[in-house]
Order: structure tokens, then C-alpha cells, then sequence
């Protein structure tokens, strides 16, 4: 009762406008260590980040320490992670996880109705496991706001994060622009190629894609012409000699089978 009488004292003497809300916030916090609950109050992966319980009273905090500080109301406020089991300062974290963390704090405080959140390359020094998560960390901080996000990646892992019932879409930029990509593959091979026009060595997507090339023109199914303009592109694709060289062979196949079917007809 002896600190609700301070707090009080200072916010009625304050020449600054103090927001109901952050009264309600502190007013939570202490009702919470009166009952003797813990002072760490974690967010745990099945929480709507940001929003469920009383985690958005402590967001309201962080944003008013410099004002509570001044005030004498608190010292000061410590933000930890936990990790595998152990427990440290936020100060501590990868400089990916501490500009995911305030990317997620700054959302929380300022989206609105249907905002425009835009991100360049969020897997940039961010551990995969935060990158598979990536997406739902984001929905939760967006909270119940009907928000558009568009997302600039380069990351496989946070593009196989999506799926069909999460309302994202995927786009890769071709020469005239923009394109949609309807194509979910969990294989990174796969998706170097359809998303990113990129053939990792060793592929084994690139032979199991040619293979469905000849049978497709040797049933018929695509003129050699098309044929010939899928293997152009992986040709283009490829910067590894024994992938060029795989293409050539597979080229050379296409005019045998050219040729067969040719003399079948005649």
C-alpha cells in the first residue's frame, strides 16, 4: 500500500501525462509480487506472443522505464532468455535474435488495424530454429490485427515454414516482374530451384526434374521445343562443371529419343 501511495503521489505531481494504461501495468505488476508469484514472467512458444495474459502490462513497462526510473518507482527492468534449459541476460543474445526480439516488441506497440509490416532478410544471423519458427513468432506479436506482411527472403527454412492454411503466399521475381510461385516443397533442393534459380551440387532434384523431362516428351506430353527451354534454364542455373555436363547428356538424349520417335512414325 506504502508504494501505491508513492506511484500515486508522483503521478498526481507529474508535470508529464501519465497513461491510464501504464497505472493499470504497474498495478499489475505489484499485485503480482504481493501474491508472491515469480518476478520472471516468461513467454513460452504457446503463448499469442504478446498478448495473452499479462505479458502486454510488462511490454507497457518496458516502454515506460526512463519514466518510472526517474520517478524511483523501479531501478531498473532485466530482460532474460532461456535456452535449452539456461537462463541468461538479454545482453548476451546473437545480434539476430536481439533485432528479431525488438523487431517483435516494435510490432507489438505499433501495429494497428491493417497496418504494412515489410522485412528484408530476417534469416540474417538468426539460428534456423528461430528461422522455422519465424513466422509464427511474427503472427502472435501481430495479435488479433488484421495486418499485411510482406517478408524479402532468401532463407529455404523460413519459406518451408509456410503453408496453404497460413494465408501467405510466395512470390519469386522473374524478368517482368513478380511472379507466384504455388509450390510448397519441403526439399531445399527443390525450392533453391523454384524460388531462387539456384542448383546446389550434388542435386539430386535436378536429375529427378530431367528425368520427368524426357518421359513427358517421350509420351507426348510436351513438344522437344519445351523440352529443350526447361533444360535452357537449369543450363543457366548451373555453375558446377559436372552439372553442365550432366545437361549436355541429358540434351543429347532428348534428340535420340527425338529421333526414335521420328522413325516409329514413319
Amino acid at each position: 500500500m506504502h508504494l501505491m501511495i508513492i506511484i500515486q503521489f508522483f503521478f498526481d505531481s507529474s508535470d508529464q501525462k501519465i497513461p491510464d494504461e501504464l497505472k493499470m501495468a504497474i498495478d499489475k505488476a505489484i499485485h503480482q509480487i504481493k501474491r508472491g508469484y515469480s518476478v520472471l514472467v516468461w513467454l513460452t512458444g504457446n503463448d499469442n506472443v504478446f498478448y495473452e495474459g499479462n505479458f502486454d502490462s510488462y511490454l507497457i513497462l518496458l516502454k515506460f522505464e526512463r519514466l518510472l526510473k526517474k520517478a524511483k518507482i523501479i531501478s531498473n527492468i532485466e530482460v532474460f532468455l532461456s535456452k535449452n534449459n539456461h537462463v541468461f541476460p538479454i545482453s548476451q543474445a546473437s545480434s539476430g535474435e536481439l533485432s528479431f526480439i525488438a523487431l517483435l516488441v516494435h510490432i507489438a506497440f505499433c501495429v494497428n488495424g491493417y497496418s504494412f509490416i515489410f522485412i528484408d532478410e530476417p534469416e540474417n544471423s538468426l539460428h534456423p530454429k528461430w528461422q522455422n519458427k519465424y513466422l509464427d513468432f511474427l503472427r502472435g506479436s501481430i495479435g488479433y490485427n488484421k495486418c499485411i506482411v510482406v517478408v524479402a527472403t532468401h532463407s529455404p527454412i523460413i519459406i518451408t515454414s509456410i503453408s496453404e492454411s497460413n494465408q501467405a503466399s510466395i512470390y519469386k521475381r522473374g524478368v517482368y516482374g513478380f511472379e507466384e510461385v504455388n509450390s510448397y516443397d519441403d526439399s531445399t533442393e527443390e525450392l533453391y530451384i523454384d524460388y531462387f534459380d539456384i542448383l546446389t551440387p550434388k542435386n539430386r532434384a535436378l536429375s529427378n526434374r530431367c528425368v520427368d523431362i524426357i518421359d513427358q516428351f517421350t509420351i507426348g506430353e510436351i513438344s522437344l521445343q519445351t523440352a529443350r527451354d526447361r533444360l535452357s534454364k537449369f543450363e543457366e542455373m548451373a555453375n558446377d562443371s559436372a552439372q553442365k555436363e550432366f545437361l549436355l547428356g541429358v540434351n543429347s538424349l532428348l534428340t535420340k529419343v527425338n529421333h526414335k520417335k521420328r522413325n516409329d512414325h514413319e
